[in-house]
């Protein structure tokens, strides 16, 4: 699975404005425990440092050109990981 990501930074030296977006791509994969995650949608596991900061995240299944919204359930960025939602 690949993870597309438009992110914008704080600027933390004129926290008026923010920096510049970035667009980043990193990959994941799909969690399907429905004990875990009941009736959430499609939950996918990724890097924390590649959805901070995000303002649109995107995921695509390799082999499909559809990209779909996906949304940032929970970071944690002391483990480097991420829990999306599609």
């Amino acid at each position: 699975l690949k993870v597309y990501c438009t992110s914008v930074r704080p600027n933390f030296a004129q926290p008026w404005q923010m920096k510049r977006q970035q667009e980043s791509t990193s990959s994941g994969f799909i969690l399907r425990d429905e004990q875990i995650f009941p009736a959430r949608g499609i939950i996918i596991l990724t890097n924390a440092h590649s959805v901070a900061h995000s303002v649109t995240v995107r995921v695509r299944k390799h082999g499909s050109p559809v990209k779909h919204v996906a949304k940032v359930l929970h970071i944690g960025h002391e483990c480097d990981v991420a829990v999306l939602v599609v």
